[in-house]
């Protein structure tokens, strides 16, 4: 009988020391996801800007009101999809990247001189954004205007 409460004893200190280790798992496996996250978001935001419109701008035959918007792209090269949210609105338009010179000191963009959005040139970026379907093709461009 003894020997049956010994034997008890040690099976549960075996459960104890089994919870331990499935509680040092999960635990590692949460820093394991937060890690994850953060580098994610992180890698997210490295493309994404804000410019801010100081007069009215159409985009992919939508109209943009004065204001400050979240410019995010996806794709790559002459393949890129921008989305600009803001001001209750989220308009996608299709991009190709350009290189520049050196990076761009500040955010900026360019409109043609019927005020359509041709191009954004994200600050601290050697790409700048230009869109594809715009008359800004047609060479009716303006001066860019900085943010």
């Amino acid at each position: 009988m003894r020997n049956r409460a010994l034997l008890a004893g040690n099976e549960s200190k075996r459960i104890i020391h089994n919870r331990g280790v499935s509680m040092s798992k999960i635990k590692v496996g949460i820093v394991a996801m937060f890690l994850l996250f953060a580098f994610s978001t992180a890698f997210a935001a490295s493309n994404s800007t804000s410019i801010n419109l100081l007069s009215a701008a159409t985009i992919a035959g939508k109209q943009l009101q004065p204001g400050t918007y979240k410019v995010s792209w996806t794709g790559s090269g002459d393949n890129l999809t921008v989305t600009i949210k803001g001001n209750h609105t989220e308009i996608s338009a299709p991009a190709k990247a350009e290189k520049n010179n050196a990076p761009m000191a500040g955010t900026s963009y360019v409109t043609n001189k019927d005020g359509e959005l041709s191009e954004i040139r994200p600050g601290g970026k050697n790409t700048s954004l230009k869109f594809t379907q715009t008359q800004a093709a047609n060479g009716n461009t303006s001066s860019p205007t900085s943010n």
